[in-house]
């Protein structure tokens, strides 16, 4: 039986995260500090220098998100 896996360091939450393949992400909006859940996002691209990822949402809008504002990937708790 596999253990399901409860949290990772951010540097294997964002190699989960850029398969581009659908996931749920959580992560904190900075501008209000506010949880926001978002269901089959797909990675499309990610910018190391700025620590970035570009996430498509199903409704076709694409977000840049920092890193560091990651809380969840599909339920997988992510620590600095």
């Amino acid at each position: 039986m596999k253990k399901k896996i409860l949290s990772c360091q951010l540097y294997e939450a964002m190699r989960l995260l850029e398969d581009h393949k659908p996931h749920k992400v959580e992560f904190w909006k900075l501008s209000t500090g506010d949880i926001e859940v978002a269901h089959d996002v797909v990675c499309t691209s990610r910018f190391r220098p700025n620590g970035t990822h570009n996430l498509t949402f199903p409704n076709g809008q694409v977000r840049k998100i920092r890193d560091i504002t990651f809380r969840k990937i599909d339920d997988i708790e992510i620590y600095l």
